[in-house]
């Protein structure tokens, strides 16, 4: 019955919703998997008589509950999908305007800065938000406001006396010169770089071909992928799915940030690139020397500023 509840409120079913805990349907009742009570199911949906009929009627609904997705609030998911009814009644009703528990550590002003909505920003702004709170990614709310050219927002937010945090200092290790065609396999960054340059190279033959013609994934696309993993990777049993396609996995702006010998026997190599202007990314690739050759063994992916590792396929 409670999941009844959650599926009534985000279809915007107030009369299912009333019948449902009339019933005996616990309101205050949280999703295990989602996080979500039927108050932010609703707020997503953009259902203002739902939010209502939960935070004015019902007992024991938290309006600050966060979801397991993104660490979002009603309030935060109301922003994010540009509902300014919602989140201006949230706010009024007492909702957190700076709670997020976000793996960035953003807070839903910077989170409505870095997404340009103006709107909820300035609404934000309105109602005292931190204008000071720095996220995991060394930005707050000023220096999003700056890169996303939103002057306006500038200069009310200086006025409110913040500052930019000091900019990072970042410092790289060059990748080695590779010259002619054979792989120096006694040097794993320089098996790592060629290995980079082909898979690239293979990405945009790949792409090249997949504009033009419906290509079989497991003929024309993942064979020569194969020759390339064999070429530069331990010899192990490794899944891909039909569903990564052919994306931009491997590019030239990659810049080795560390190389780490763990022993004589494995190297972990980490790189930073720059997918987006600030959409920033952080490989761990893991080398393992075998039979006199340096070869790839994994790959771990991260975004920049996180600390849990993902691993990923090569």
């Amino acid at each position: 019955m409670s999941n009844a509840l959650l599926n009534a409120a985000e279809q915007g079913d107030l009369k299912k919703v009333q019948e449902l805990i009339s019933k005996g349907a616990n309101p205050a009742f949280v999703h295990k998997g989602t996080g979500r009570n039927f108050v932010m199911e609703a707020a997503i949906m953009g259902y203002l008589n739902v939010v209502q009929y939960g935070i004015e009627c019902c007992s024991g609904i938290d309006i600050n509950q966060t979801d397991t997705a993104m660490g979002f609030t009603a309030l935060g998911w109301a922003l994010e999908e540009k509902k300014p009814i919602i989140f201006e009644y949230l706010i009024n009703k007492g909702a957190d305007v700076n709670l997020s528990r976000d793996k960035y550590n953003r807070t839903p002003l910077i989170w409505a800065l870095r997404g340009k909505y103006v709107k909820g920003a300035k609404t934000l702004l309105s109602h005292k938000a931190d204008i000071h709170h720095i996220g995991k990614d060394k930005k707050n709310a000023l220096l999003w406001a700056e890169e996303n050219g939103m002057e306006d927002l500038v200069k009310t937010i200086k006025n409110l006396g913040s500052i930019c945090p000091p900019k990072i200092e970042e410092e790289y290790l060059d990748w080695p010169k590779i010259e002619g065609h054979e792989v120096d396999y006694s040097d794993p960054l320089k098996v790592l770089s060629c290995f980079m340059c082909d898979m690239k190279l293979w990405e945009d033959e790949s792409r090249r071909k997949s504009e033009n013609v419906q290509l079989n994934w497991e003929l024309e696309i993942l064979r020569p992928h194969d020759h390339l993993v064999q070429k530069y990777c331990t010899n192990k049993k490794r899944v891909y799915s039909g569903g990564r396609g052919v994306g931009h996995n491997y590019n030239q702006g990659e810049k080795v940030v560390s190389v780490n010998v763990v022993n004589k026997s494995r190297v972990e190599i980490m790189t930073r690139e720059t997918v987006e202007k600030f959409t920033r990314f952080e490989k761990l690739y893991i080398l393992l020397h075998k039979n006199h050759e340096w070869r790839i063994d994994s790959k771990k992916t991260r975004p920049m500023f996180i600390d849990k590792w993902d691993n990923d396929i090569l």
